[in-house]
C-alpha cells in the first residue's frame, strides 16, 4: 500500500490554497437547510462517504475539513491518481495497491494480504482519534444524475474499529444565476456503529447508507431543478457580477432611476 506523509505545516498552506481556488472559481458554497453540523464524539473516529461527481472533491475535502467540520483528516486515493499527483500524500492522502491482473472481483483486484495490510493501517490511523477519514465510496467519478452505488470498502474499515462514527454527504456543482458555479452540500445525520462483526454487518451498513445518499441524490437534485434557494443557506459566497465595465454600467443606470444596485442576478 501508499502510506500518507501528512505534513501539518503543508496541509494548513494547501487549504489556503484550496479555498482561495474555490472563491475564484465558484461563486458561492451552500448546505440544504436540513443539514447540520455534526457534533462529534471525543476520541471516536468519523468515517465521511461521499459521492464522487468532479475533480473538485480533493479540495474540498481540505477546505471542509478545516473550517465546517473542524477536524484534522486523512483520505482514501485512487493508487493511479495518487501516483500521478503525490502531492495529496502530503495532505493525509494514501491508497491501497492493486495487483495490476483484474480490477474486477470482490476487493476490486486488490490482493487478500493487500487488503488486510491496508485495514490494519487504517485501523491503527484512526483506532482513539479525533480524525476524519474520507471515503469517495463509488470508486470512480460519477455524474449526479446516475444512481449512487457504493463499495463496501468503508463499511470493512467500520469493522475494524471498536466504535466509529458515519457522516453521509452528498455533493453537487452546478450553475444557477451567476457566470460562476455553485457547490451545494446535503449533510445527513451523524450515524454511529459499534464493533461491526462478519459478512451480513459489512454488507447490511453499506447497504443502508447507499440507500441514505441515493436518497439525498435526489433530494439535491430536485433543488436544483426547481432553483429552489429556499432550501439552501450559504456557507461561504463570492461577489456577485457580469465584469467590472457592465456592472459599472448597471450601477449608473440604477442611480438615475433611483434604484438600489444590487449585483447579483437574482435579487
Amino acid at each position: 500500500m501508499i502510506p500518507h506523509k501528512k505534513s501539518k505545516l503543508f496541509t494548513a498552506w494547501f487549504a489556503g490554497l484550496s479555498r482561495g481556488k474555490f472563491k475564484k472559481n465558484f461563486h458561492r458554497l451552500s448546505l440544504t437547510t436540513r443539514s447540520e453540523v455534526p457534533r462529534f464524539e471525543s476520541k471516536v473516529p468519523t468515517i465521511v462517504v461521499a459521492n464522487h461527481p468532479s475533480w473538485w472533491d480533493a479540495l474540498l475535502v481540505v477546505d471542509l475539513s478545516r473550517t465546517l467540520l473542524k477536524r484534522e483528516f486523512i483520505g482514501i486515493f485512487d493508487e493511479e491518481q495518487l501516483k500521478r499527483y503525490a502531492i495529496f500524500k502530503l495532505v493525509g492522502g494514501y491508497a491501497v495497491e492493486k495487483t495490476g491482473a483484474s480490477g474486477g472481483g470482490e476487493n476490486g483486484g486488490v490482493s487478500p494480504a493487500e487488503m488486510r495490510r491496508f485495514l490494519r493501517y487504517t485501523s491503527k490511523e484512526l483506532e482513539g482519534r479525533d480524525r476524519l477519514l474520507w471515503v469517495f465510496a463509488q470508486g470512480d467519478l460519477v455524474s449526479t444524475e446516475e444512481p449512487i452505488r457504493l463499495k463496501r470498502g468503508f463499511a470493512a474499515v467500520a469493522g475494524q474499529l471498536e466504535r466509529a462514527q458515519i457522516l453521509k454527504l452528498n455533493i453537487s456543482y452546478d450553475y444557477w444565476f451567476e457566470s460562476k458555479p455553485e457547490v451545494v452540500l446535503d449533510i445527513l445525520p451523524l450515524e454511529t456503529v459499534n464493533g461491526l462483526s462478519g459478512h451480513e454487518a459489512i454488507e447490511g451498513l453499506t447497504a443502508r447508507v447507499e440507500s441514505e445518499l441515493e436518497a439525498g441524490r435526489l433530494y439535491v437534485r430536485d433543488i436544483i431543478r426547481r432553483r429552489d434557494a429556499s432550501r439552501l443557506r450559504p456557507f461561504w459566497q463570492s461577489p456577485a457580477g457580469t465584469n467590472p465595465f457592465y456592472d459599472g454600467y448597471r450601477w449608473l443606470k440604477s442611480k438615475y432611476y433611483g434604484k438600489k444596485f444590487d449585483k447579483s442576478h437574482v435579487s
